[in-house]
């Protein structure tokens, strides 16, 4: 599709931007921070963004919304979801059809870090590591901190087990030329919440990122790197 509209500019309804600055073009965050979605686009390659048009950009979500219904649309009146936008069901029932197991349903162990029993889950799929809510577990707050699905096990930890101070990113994609020294900025562990100051030390292909505070982190999600609007880069933790 790229090759074929060279000549031609991509447009999608992402709440982000791009800016031309010191001569290349930059991923930046959408003016309204409660919509931004620069978090999940730094995939996108470097090369791509002048020819991308993000047309949300420069509006919040409420002007949107004004400009559509004055203009008779209807997606108004569809209601908003944080889940996979391809997936238009239950995402547990999706990941089960689609993987035909039926052991991530399975109810099993709640335990602490020490093997201690907790209390009982409904099937490991509906856990994610940092989450809180939906344990079910007395005198609280827990924090899933570790899932051990060959022993149909969720790990529960106190917050300051469960916060980490360090950790590696890796798989990484840049927008500015790749650091090879250490570089002070700001980085976001999940989509809408706040980006964090941070150190990040380069280590062959991957970084080690030092965060000033602890912070619940889950492997497999994106770590965003931001100078303050502008988006640096990011990759996948470890």
């Amino acid at each position: 599709l790229l090759q074929d509209g060279e000549e031609l500019f991509f447009s999608t309804g992402h709440y982000a931007r791009v800016e031309k600055m010191d001569g290349g073009y930059f991923l930046v965050k959408a003016r309204d921070p409660l919509k931004d979605q620069s978090y999940m686009l730094y995939r996108i390659h470097r090369g791509m963004l002048e020819k991308l048009v993000f047309p949300l950009g420069d509006y919040l979500k409420k002007e949107v919304s004004e400009l559509a219904e004055a203009g008779g649309l209807e997606y108004t009146r569809v209601k908003e979801s944080q889940d996979a936008c391809f997936v238009d069901s239950d995402y547990v029932d999706f990941i089960s059809r689609q993987t035909e197991r039926d052991d991530i349903l399975q109810k099993g162990e709640i335990v602490d870090p020490a093997g201690n029993l907790l209390g009982l889950h409904r099937g490991y799929i509906h856990y994610t590591v940092g989450q809180r809510r939906g344990l079910g577990l007395g005198s609280g707050p827990w924090y899933v901190s570790r899932i051990e699905p060959e022993n149909n096990r969720v790990v529960a930890a106190r917050p300051e087990e469960a916060r980490r101070t360090c950790l590696l990113v890796d798989d990484l994609n840049w927008f500015i030329d790749k650091p090879l020294k250490p570089l002070l900025c700001r980085v976001k562990v999940r989509y809408q919440t706040r980006d964090i100051p941070c150190r990040i030390e380069p280590e062959g292909e991957r970084i080690r990122v030092l965060l000033k505070k602890g912070e619940i982190v889950t492997p497999g999600q994106s770590a965003v790197f931001y100078d303050h609007n502008l988006v640096l880069g990011g990759g996948t933790i470890v």
